[in-house]
């Protein structure tokens, strides 16, 4: 029933009156409101702008079907359109926010939690602007922006903890679970981390007067080595203790351990020992000429193999060494530092340390060692123009990491200014990446190559251990 709060009058049993609504037959049980052209007209503006009742508006409606004068005068067909308005806007149905205003305010200070966790996470590992290096490295890992075919710039995927900060050198297991990083500085120690959770499994008291700049770990993982330039000091991994200890000659020299026996074994004659090219291990620990292609097409070698070589997946440095040569192996400044070559007898019964260079086929005397690809035969060329222009040492060498496939390899080319870490793809030999990683004052074993190939961790001067992921060829 509809009910208007004004006064009407009812005559002759009809209301009348401003509105006053008039009912006829019942439709569907309810009174059906009655109105005159008249009112019709008068009222069609508010309707059409549905500003009257439900009521009204059928009534308007049911009037104007039947009304003859209504269809001369356009009245059917703005009704028509206005329904049709209404049905369509019927199917629009509106509905509440998703999310009120409390909820708002609730998505919002979880959102600014997040990030702030964030934050302290990568202040954490060591990042002075989180938010950015976190933006950097977002980039980073899309690679976006390099054209086809040319090297993609490449930022780390992830850091190790802060306290991982300023290593002098690094070295990852066979299986790639821990990673050994050495600590120079006042109190020198070498700490060991799980490369999954990057937790801190132990730290290894460092009792000699220098601090370790080289790392190996035997084959199965169960003992770890490090040298100084004074010492070599072993540990086993299951206890955590000093296994032997050993003192080292002046360099350039090279020494191998019996570690059962706990003592020297042999002293090789480093200026004639690589005459012939990569050494291999004896039953007894004895080095001897590896025959020919036990190094693979390439020549490379890599930790926990049978085989010895100089250009080796642990670490190589090209310098330029005088008198229109350019050499392998470690240079003055590694030798004052304690950079060696440390391997393992498959075994791990036997250490073999080295601490000498041989010059570059091509560019010097007999005995020498042949590059093995084009990539390192063009750094050959680069380094000798260098030293030829009398350049300082430090950019006058290149550093180079080959994966343990031999498919790719790391150089920092320090001839170059501002010059940055680059990896190559050694069949194509093109560049496939441009690390955000600087190449000054790297150490020579800085970069460790996971045993896949697939990942490269990186020590660098300042800050903690950075991860990266290679680019696929």
């Amino acid at each position: 029933m509809v009910v208007y709060a004004m006064e009407v009058t009812r005559l002759n049993g009809n209301y009348v009156g401003d509105r006053a609504p008039v009912f006829s037959q019942k439709s569907h049980g309810r009174p059906q409101q009655r109105l005159t052209h008249e009112e019709v007209v008068e009222r069609f503006v508010d309707y059409h702008f549905g500003r009257l009742t439900p009521a009204v508006n059928r009534a308007i409606e049911t009037h104007v079907r039947s009304c003859a004068r209504c269809k001369r005068e356009g009245l059917t067909n703005a009704a028509a359109e206005r329904q049709a308005a209404n049905r369509r806007l019927r199917r629009v149905r509106g509905g509440k926010p998703l999310i009120g205003p409390r909820g708002r305010l609730a998505l919002l200070a979880l959102t600014l939690l997040v990030v702030a966790q964030i934050a302290l996470f990568q202040v954490t590992r060591g990042q002075e602007k989180p938010l950015l290096s976190l933006i950097n490295q977002w980039r980073a890992q899309g690679a976006v922006g390099a054209p086809p075919g040319a090297p993609i710039a490449l930022g780390a995927k992830w850091r190790m903890p802060a306290a991982t900060a300023g290593a002098s050198a690094i070295a990852l297991s066979a299986d790639g679970q821990t990673l050994a990083v050495a600590h120079a500085g006042a109190h020198p120690s070498i700490t060991l981390w799980s490369a999954k959770s990057e937790d801190q499994l132990a730290a290894l008291t460092w009792t000699a007067g220098d601090a370790p700049s080289t790392l190996a770990w035997s084959p199965d993982g169960s003992m770890l080595a490090a040298s100084s330039s004074s010492t070599i000091i072993i540990w086993s991994m299951s206890p955590y203790k000093v296994v032997t200890q050993f003192q080292l000659p002046t360099a350039p020299a090279m020494r191998v351990y019996d570690l059962r026996q706990q003592e020297l074994i042999a002293s090789p004659d480093p200026t004639s020992v690589f005459a012939s090219g990569p050494l291999v291990w004896g039953p007894d620990g004895a080095l001897s000429p590896a025959p020919t292609g036990a190094a693979g097409p390439t020549g490379v070698t890599s930790p926990q193999t049978p085989v010895i070589g100089f250009w080796s997946s642990e670490g190589v440095r090209l310098f330029g060494a005088g008198g229109g040569s350019v050499h392998i192996g470690v240079s003055t400044a590694d030798i004052l530092s304690g950079a060696a070559l440390l391997d393992w007898s498959p075994d791990g019964r036997y250490l073999m340390w080295a601490a000498l260079s041989l010059p570059v086929s091509g560019v010097g005397s007999s005995p020498a060692s042949v590059p093995p690809d084009a990539i390192v035969q063009t750094l050959v060329t680069r380094v000798l123009t260098a030293s030829k222009a009398g350049s300082e040492p430090g950019q006058n060498d290149a550093l180079l990491w080959f994966a343990p496939d031999a498919s790719r390899v790391a150089v920092c080319d320090r001839t170059q200014p501002n010059a940055r870490m680059r990896i190559y793809d050694i069949a194509s030999g093109a560049a496939t990446a441009i690390l955000d990683m600087p190449c000054a004052n790297l150490p020579l074993h800085a970069a460790q190559w996971t045993a896949d190939g697939a990942q490269l961790y990186i020590t660098p001067i300042n800050g903690p251990v950075a991860v990266y992921i290679a680019p696929q060829a």
